[in-house]
């Protein structure tokens, strides 16, 4: 809507998240990102999520969550092992979370059986958990697709790799579809 429009600003970052926002309506997202930190990063994603939030144009992603007695005891047992302030907890209390290869490992896995659960209905992450692990996830929002090693992300990521990444979505026996956005 015009208001939600208004309000999302023009960079990529902030277009990729009202994107996944709007989406979570037809089912569980995911925001890809390629790296973990920098204005490019899934952390800066998911701070741009919640700020999106905080604006109050979108429905909230914990207003999608089918099991909301396991996100209560993920919200707390995160709150117990990072903090009630922490990024992650906040993200977690709002419905949604990140993910990637330097967190915790029972985080890690604690987020995995949530998403498996629909407790978390959306999910910004790196390709850490876009390999391999069967989600019931129903779009993906290509935020970046650029590869971060070389430093310049001028490259963009093999297409082995972006061809993994979009297999995540609308996987059998978990979706009947999937659908693949770049904003």
């Amino acid at each position: 809507n015009e208001k939600q429009a208004s309000l999302m600003g023009t960079t990529q970052k902030s277009m990729s998240c009202a994107l996944a926002l709007k989406a979570i309506e037809a089912g569980p997202t995911m925001i890809y990102c390629s790296m973990k930190d920098g204005f490019r990063g899934c952390i800066k994603h998911a701070e741009e999520v919640l700020s999106l939030l905080g604006k109050k144009v979108f429905k909230r992603p914990i207003s999608f969550v089918k099991d909301t007695d396991w996100l209560s005891k993920v919200i707390e047992y995160c709150a117990y092992q990072l903090g009630d302030e922490y990024r992650l907890t906040q993200c977690i209390k709002e419905g949604f979370a990140y993910h990637h290869g330097q967190m915790p490992q029972d985080i890690r896995e604690l987020i995995e059986v949530s998403i498996a659960k629909k407790s978390i209905q959306l999910i910004v992450c790196t390709k850490t958990l876009s390999e391999g692990i069967n989600m019931p996830i129903k779009t993906v929002v290509l935020a970046n697709i650029t590869n971060p090693v070389d430093g310049t992300f001028k490259n963009t990521l093999e297409l082995r790799d972006l061809r993994n990444i979009v297999g995540r979505v609308g996987r059998a026996g978990k979706e009947s579809y999937g659908l693949v956005l770049v904003p």
